[in-house]
């Protein structure tokens, strides 16, 4: 992964789960129709979190401290997942994460080394 690269997206990831931290206590503790909307947004975030963040934490390219922080963060991730969001926000959101992943496939797969097979 190299460690710019690893340093950038270990702040982006950090950045998405405090985002789906806040709209979950937002969610948590408001009535409707904000509740549903924080839903959607936390549902959102933490799906995107959870698509990156098992490449921050299989990466060899960790410092020490690197390594506690993205263990923090994955903890952070287990947490949420405590009072996860309704199953139809929580649905909507991995098929977001799933058609972006894809198409960012699509634009980038000639960019992109052959996988080793």
């Amino acid at each position: 992964m190299g460690s710019e690269r690893c340093i950038r997206d270990s702040q982006g990831t950090y950045s998405h789960l405090a985002l789906a931290a806040f709209h979950q206590r937002r969610a948590l503790l408001t009535g409707r129709p904000d509740r549903e909307w924080a839903w959607a947004q936390h549902a959102r975030y933490h799906a995107q979190v959870g698509a990156a963040l098992p490449a921050l934490v299989g990466s060899p390219d960790l410092t020490p401290r690197g390594r506690r922080f993205v263990d923090e963060m994955a903890a952070t991730y287990e947490r949420l997942a405590e009072h996860p969001a309704p199953r139809g926000h929580t649905a909507r959101a991995q098929a977001y994460v799933k058609a972006a992943r894809a198409l960012w496939r699509q634009r980038h797969a000639p960019a992109l080394p052959p996988p080793n097979e």
